[in-house]
């Protein structure tokens, strides 16, 4: 039997759909490319699209520069950005300071945050800082007493008489108060929230994820020439 050579309609109409294919592929690839790498990420960052400065905030001055993500261990999108910001944290060097300020937006989230400084100060917040997220959004725990939270981190670096006794210290609700002024003032509405120098703050709803830490050192470098 003979090979035929399809009309010359048939061909156009193939070679069309060929290349439409072949479009759509190559975006998709550059999409990922540019969500997932610095590839496509600005060299300078844009006030009032990548980040604000909070009102009544001053210029920094000295060092180190602080960098403080608000978050909640009851927030999902936390415990999702979490690796996120460990693997950040790893190198920053002398000049900056990494701060987590839980936020309170509920009494139930107020129990966390107390929780959040209890463990700190008793030493035994890395044990428990990834154990409690887990705890939440994998295995569906809640904590809606000190007690309840003493009983799950009981033998995780703290017994549960030491966390209740230090839970109702003075310095931990003093610490409780203080990052809620402090969220406060940053105008937090959300979490995670990025913010520099208590001046800057991370438009997390504009910036990819990925990309969030790219601004937070473009802002560290800012706030470093202004101090």
């Amino acid at each position: 039997m003979s090979h035929q050579k399809p009309p010359p309609k048939i061909t156009r109409i193939r070679n069309i759909i060929i290349a439409v294919f072949a479009v759509a592929i190559i975006a998709i690839v550059v999409y990922g490319i540019f969500y997932t790498t610095d590839v496509g990420a600005p060299s300078e960052f844009v006030e009032g699209k990548h980040y604000t400065i909070i009102e009544g905030s001053r210029p920094h001055s000295g060092t180190p520069v602080v960098v403080r993500e608000y978050f909640s261990y009851a927030c999902i999108h936390c415990k999702n950005f979490d690796p996120q910001v460990e693997a950040w944290r790893e190198d920053i060097g002398d000049d900056v300071r990494f701060e987590r300020t839980p936020v309170i937006f509920s009494p139930a989230w107020e129990i966390l945050a107390r929780s959040y400084f209890t463990l700190a100060s008793l030493g035994a917040l890395t044990e428990n800082h990834t154990r409690l997220f887990r705890a939440i959004h994998e295995n569906n725990r809640q904590f809606l007493s000190p007690q309840m939270v003493a009983e799950f981190v009981d033998g995780h670096g703290v017994t549960k008489d030491e966390f209740l006794r230090a839970y109702d210290l003075p310095d931990i609700r003093r610490a409780v108060r203080q990052a809620d002024e402090l969220s406060r003032m940053a105008r937090i509405n959300g979490v995670p929230s990025l913010v520099v120098a208590d001046r800057y703050r991370v438009n997390m709803d504009e910036v990819p994820r990925a990309q969030a830490f790219d601004v937070v050192d473009f802002l560290v470098a800012k706030a470093s020439e202004e101090g």
